[in-house]
């Protein structure tokens, strides 16, 4: 999927604590210059239930599973909100926390 200011999305399909994760890749010429050439930001889904906050590909595999709560937490190049809020082990991204949403930092 392409927009003005998307240049892509992945999405890992790999099993493991990373399924699921998806990767947006900005156009840096339409963000006007960020300081790095193919800036992204990740979302990552987690479970959040009696057994804590685990990764989707790590709660998938587990037997048994947890049931809870499906939370997408978003990081760019820093995770400080996301493991401020227990949310650990995700793909950082590259975008300068500075141009990210507040929740991204």
């Amino acid at each position: 999927m392409v927009s003005k200011y998307v240049a892509s999305i992945q999405i890992n399909t790999q099993v493991g604590g990373h399924l699921g994760e998806i990767t947006i890749q900005f156009d840096d010429g339409r963000l006007g210059g960020v300081g790095v050439s193919e800036p992204t930001l990740v979302l990552a889904p987690f479970v959040r239930g009696g057994g804590g906050v685990v990764p989707l590909g790590v709660n998938i595999g587990s037997d048994p599973a947890q049931s809870g709560i499906l939370d997408w937490v978003c990081v760019s190049a820093s995770d400080r909100v996301a493991s401020q809020q227990g949310y650990n082990g995700i793909t950082l991204g590259s975008l300068p926390p500075e141009f990210s949403p507040a929740s991204c930092r």
